[in-house]
């Protein structure tokens, strides 16, 4: 999440003040970025590891994955409440909406040619789809994570009555990933750091307190 320019939530918390610590490394977040220029300034060697990507057979062979996923996301679409249904199965459902959304990936039939999408590569790409999801400029606002919409729906006011579905079908381990020219063992520190925070703090348990805000 980005609030006031800066990257924020549950994630960086868990990295910085959890994970990090128990590694006994420090961490700097850089950004906000637009997706497109954060993979590739990571691919330039300008960062050491980026937090939460999904795995594909293309990035693995780039990027070095540790052995297990930072979190699980399930995607999600805000939409005017009791206009589909919850979960959406199909992109059938979705046709003839206009669908705001940002570079990020797009899981199964949300990649159907059929679908309408309105692209905003900017950092604030969510607050800018809510902004536009409120004036009527699009139907519907895209999210690989539907935690992301929830919290965003809760903050802001002024718009019309409105629900959070879930895509069916969905559930990405995300990661962080790492640089190839990181040493080795900067990894293997972070895949046991990882295992032992998971194991006396769950993600999803720093995750509801977010939400709970």
């Amino acid at each position: 999440m980005v609030e006031n320019g800066r990257v924020t939530g549950a994630a960086v918390e868990y990295l910085r003040d959890h994970i990090a610590p128990e590694m006994g490394e420090p961490v700097e977040f850089v950004g906000p970025r637009p997706f497109p220029r954060l993979l590739e300034e990571f691919e330039e060697g300008q960062y050491d590891a980026l937090l939460l990507i999904s795995r594909s057979p293309e990035r693995a062979s780039r990027f070095v994955y540790p052995r297990d996923p930072y979190a699980m996301l399930v995607s999600g679409l805000l939409v005017p409440a009791g206009s589909l249904p919850d979960p959406v199965t199909s992109a059938t459902q979705l046709r003839g909406l206009r669908i705001g959304y940002t570079a990020a990936m797009r899981p199964g039939f949300m990649r159907d040619p059929s679908l309408t999408y309105d692209l905003v590569n900017a950092p604030s790409a969510t607050l800018i789809n809510f902004r536009k999801y409120r004036e009527g400029r699009i139907d519907a606002v895209f999210n690989p994570d539907r935690n992301a919409l929830l919290y965003r729906l809760h903050r802001t006011k002024g718009l019309k009555p409105s629900a959070v579905v879930t895509i069916a079908g969905t559930g990405e381990g995300m990661y962080t990933v790492f640089h190839p020219k990181l040493p080795r063992r900067y990894v293997e520190s972070y895949e046991k750091a990882l295992d032992k925070v998971r194991r006396e703090l769950p993600y999803q348990t720093l995750l509801q307190r977010y939400m709970n805000r």
